[in-house]
């Protein structure tokens, strides 16, 4: 389980975190910290300049060297006018997004989400995107990272204003939640070999 210190930063993170990156603290020159196959360190934040390259993700991927990160993103919705196949739909649950053009989910990491999301009960749509997030450019740091996008269902991105459904929203919320509450360095181990 979750030490307290853990529990109070996975909530923050998932009522306002932006991203979430689990991984053994390492120091300059490679050394670190030794953590038991159970333990991790919870980074969240919120990357920089994500729309004009990535550049934030770069950086902050090369400083925490995750093991496993979750981007979370709002996601364009096409379920008003016109049918398309890239959006998904406002009510329906949080989207996976297996596919943009710069990051294909790891079939390990997509089969974690979707059994996660299953076994609480949090409903979710898939989702392919013509765009991309910091997962992008997470995946390609150091060793390769395992990495997902869990997007937000929203209408008007990229405007003064969006649009979000609350049951989407604590969708999000709790696929976070119990994504942190599953994940540690044997479950990443496990991703892997199911890739």
């Amino acid at each position: 389980g979750l030490r307290s210190s853990q529990r109070r930063a996975a909530a923050l993170m998932g009522l306002t975190g932006k991203e979430a990156a689990f991984g053994r603290l390492r120091t300059g020159g490679g050394k670190g910290y030794a953590l038991a196959a159970g333990d991790y360190i919870l980074f969240a934040g919120a990357n920089v300049q994500e729309e004009v390259g990535l550049r934030g993700a770069r950086t902050s991927a090369h400083m925490i060297r995750p093991d496993f990160f979750i981007a979370v993103d709002c996601s364009p919705c096409a379920d008003t006018f016109e049918k398309s196949e890239v959006g998904g739909t406002l009510g329906k649950g949080f989207m996976i997004r297996f596919y943009d053009p710069r990051c294909i989910m790891h079939r390990g990491v997509a089969r974690f989400v979707e059994e996660t999301a299953r076994k609480h009960q949090i409903p979710f749509q898939y989702y392919k995107s013509l765009g991309g997030t910091d997962a992008a450019e997470v995946q390609l740091a150091n060793d390769g990272v395992l990495v997902c996008t869990i997007g937000m269902p929203a209408r008007y991105i990229h405007s003064t204003t969006s649009m979000i459904h609350i049951d989407d929203y604590h969708a999000v919320k709790n696929i976070i939640l119990a994504l942190i509450s599953e994940i540690d360095l044997h479950k990443i181990a496990e991703i892997k070999h199911n890739g």
